[in-house]
């Protein structure tokens, strides 16, 4: 809360984009089962997924990881994964989120600063990526 209080007052404008609000999720019946997007929910999705690594890549990230204790952490979301590794490619952690836990535990870049090249970075990235949940199984491809 407090990053995001002092990302609003340094004097320029900010975009606030709230992905997991904004982008269309499986939903949760009463009952506890999983409540699929409609056809033209999931449409919107396919529509925004390929763009959405510009957002992390190309504009300063907020990482938001306190959760609820009802929900699975932001360090094992599949999802959170590939976007914090995103943002950290794209060096756009830094101004907003360089002291949230996530930051602080690990360093997505690191294989590159090391001389490791790309295919160390890939290789980080998909054996981090092996250990992490997804709702839907199928997003992990």
């Amino acid at each position: 809360w407090q990053r995001l209080c002092s990302s609003l007052t340094g004097g320029c404008d900010v975009v606030v984009f709230f992905d997991f609000m904004a982008l269309p999720q499986a939903g949760m019946g009463p009952d506890g089962s999983l409540l699929q997007r409609s056809e033209e929910e999931a449409a919107v999705l396919r529509q925004c997924l390929p763009h959405m690594g510009i957002l992390y890549s190309m504009f300063p990230v907020l990482v938001c990881d306190e959760v609820t204790g009802d929900v699975r952490s932001y360090n094992s979301s599949g999802w959170c994964h590939c976007e914090f590794t995103i943002a950290s490619l794209g060096k756009q952690l830094h101004q907003y989120s360089s002291d949230c836990e996530p930051v602080r535990q690990r360093s997505q870049c690191a294989h590159l600063q090391e001389g490791g090249g790309l295919q160390a970075v890939a290789d980080a990235f998909y054996a981090a990526l092996a250990l992490k949940t997804f709702v839907h199984e199928s997003d992990r491809e």
